[in-house]
């Protein structure tokens, strides 16, 4: 799957069937893998909105930023367990919880142990996510912020296994905010390794720190710190939103944005980074967040839609000394991870060359990677060598439509899919 994503409407109010058959396209058009949808703690995303999209390919994460302490696991379970069973796996519930206002209650910010009474409130919510088959989601923080991000998340981390909750802290992805405020997207590389100067609080003149597009190499390392290394994000807004008055143009606009897009198609934005929302699709006229619109309300769209698209077509073709397909589609399996009861339906309806092997793969004219396991770099050599490449979960196969086959010998598991194992 594509790691370019985008941030919808900045609302809840866009989920009809009229607008998923006018955004589908133009998104698929723009590469995109994922997207963000802003939704209410009262009433869930439509399903058929939802289900629309996991066809079409893109994989919607669900954003509720509720102030902290205003919704809890009881109050989440049923919209929980409704995203999961569509075939959703992140919900990130609360938003930006070291800043001040983002609590419900502001007499809660000044007293001690305020990172201890954000895990007293996230817990339960994160252990509902992972009862319902989600992964628990860790919030976006305010770069820098009231009570600064990277100390916040760090004390956060080191909180869980404070608490014996090592396995639910190991589960876990990060949501992140990357913005460039303006700057290099250089800014910060190398985190605080390269950085030693920049501290909470402080950065020295000529330091650098994680107010950046880099942000996620400093809530790395910070993580890192707390024993949590490997954590898994996802950028939920990120890049820069256009200034009418200062680019007019929008030329500044589609080149910074274009630049980041081709950093997400090659190894030097780590695996880790698993999708990226570029800020911001669409906004209603009185939005005040309207001038942000890659697609502005009653104009025509910003220079950098042009331009992401054509940059995504010379992607999508094939080198012309590719030699012809010997494999249709290919299942690239991970043999830790494989579900095979799962698997059946969908091999008996659809035949894919199901194996293990990535050399293989690349002779294909499609590779589906299923589940989390596979690198960005693995899906870049595969699109490079001429693939259609799509990233399936178990939880998407498993409610796939599939047509109806008739076996004419009574098959188990194994034994109808020995046929079509390769690797």
């Amino acid at each position: 799957m594509s790691r370019l994503g985008f941030h919808y409407y900045p609302d809840d109010q866009h989920y009809t069937q009229r607008e998923l058959e006018h955004w589908l396209p133009l998104l698929r058009g723009l590469g995109a893998g994922s997207i963000i949808l802003t939704a209410s703690a009262l009433r869930s995303i439509p399903e058929p909105f939802v289900t629309g999209l996991l066809d079409g390919g893109i994989e919607p994460i669900v954003r509720i930023p509720v102030p902290v302490g205003s919704m809890g696991a009881r109050d989440a379970e049923p919209l929980l367990q409704s995203y999961s069973r569509w075939g959703i796996r992140h919900v990130v519930i609360m938003d930006k919880p070291n800043l001040r206002s983002a609590w419900a209650q502001s007499s809660d910010w000044g007293r001690p142990g305020l990172v201890d009474r954000f895990l007293d409130r996230a817990i339960p919510i994160w252990e509902a996510q992972h009862a319902a088959g989600l992964v628990p989601m860790f919030p976006a923080l305010e770069p820098g912020g009231d009570y600064w991000d990277t100390a916040f998340l760090e004390a956060a981390l080191r909180g869980l296994t404070a608490r014996g909750l090592e396995s639910l802290r190991e589960g876990m992805a990060l949501a992140v905010y990357a913005w460039t405020y303006g700057r290099p997207l250089d800014w910060g590389a190398g985190g605080p390794d390269r950085w030693p100067e920049a501290k909470p609080y402080r950065t020295p003149e000529g330091c650098q720190d994680q107010r950046g597009f880099r942000a996620f190499e400093w809530y790395r390392a910070a993580a890192a710190k707390a024993g949590a290394g490997s954590i898994a994000m996802l950028a939920v807004g990120g890049a820069l939103p256009n200034e009418a008055e200062s680019d007019p143009s929008g030329d500044m606009h589609a080149e910074r944005n274009l630049s980041i897009a081709r950093l997400l198609t090659t190894a030097e934005i780590p695996a880790y980074v698993q999708s990226f929302a570029f800020f911001l699709l669409a906004a209603a006229p009185d939005h005040p967040l309207a001038g942000a619109a890659w697609f502005p309300p009653e104009s025509s769209p910003r220079p950098v839609v042009s331009a992401l698209r054509q940059m995504v077509t010379s992607f999508e073709k094939p080198p012309k000394s590719v030699a012809p397909r010997s494999i249709r589609h290919y299942l690239l399996l991970d043999p830790a991870s494989v579900r095979w009861e799962t698997l059946a339906d969908y091999v008996a309806a659809f035949r894919p060359t199901v194996g293990f092997s990535p050399e293989e793969a690349r002779s294909a004219e499609q590779v589906s990677l299923v589940g989390d396991s596979f690198s960005s770099e693995l899906e870049a050599r595969l699109v490079r060598a001429g693939c259609a490449v799509q990233r399936l979960s178990w939880t998407s196969i498993a409610r796939r439509p599939a047509p109806k086959v008739t076996l004419s010998h009574p098959h188990n598991v194994a034994s109808m899919l020995a046929g079509v194992i390769h690797g």
